[in-house]
This record gives C-alpha cells, sequence and structure tokens, in this order.
C-alpha cells in the first residue's frame, strides 16, 4: 500500500489531511485481503483524534478500507 491515491468526499477529505498516514499504517498491519479487520482500530484511531466517531470520521473509514459507511456502523 505504498502508493495509495484515494478520492476522499469532502465529508472524509478533512479528516484524511491529518490520519490518512496514521490510518495506512493500521491497514498495513493486517494481510492483504484482510483490511477490513483495521476497521476498529481505525474508528478507535478518530475517536482520539476528534473525541468522537462522527458522521465524517465514519466516512472516513468506510473510504480507506474501501467499505460503505452502512458496514462502518
Amino acid at each position: 500500500m505504498s502508493e495509495t491515491t484515494i478520492d476522499f468526499t469532502p465529508a472524509a477529505a478533512g479528516l484524511a489531511e491529518t490520519l490518512l498516514a496514521p490510518a495506512l499504517e493500521i491497514i498495513a498491519r493486517y494481510p492483504e485481503g484482510r483490511s477490513r479487520s483495521a476497521l476498529l482500530p481505525l474508528l478507535h484511531l478518530v475517536q482520539t483524534a476528534e473525541g468522537h466517531v462522527s458522521p465524517n470520521g465514519v466516512a472516513f473509514c468506510a473510504e480507506v478500507l474501501g467499505i460503505n459507511k452502512a458496514q462502518v456502523g
């Protein structure tokens, strides 16, 4: 995942500026095809940054993992 390009929606773009690098580090800990297992640590990352898991945080997690927001929570 060294060269990752994600087109973030405006909702997630603000968080992506500060959280993309640590999010990619978290995702890299999981074997290929198991990146969805990183969801809980990503939600914790968002909560640590914002103080809660906002709708924008949900959007960020979904977009960085390539899943839809309903799958996040």
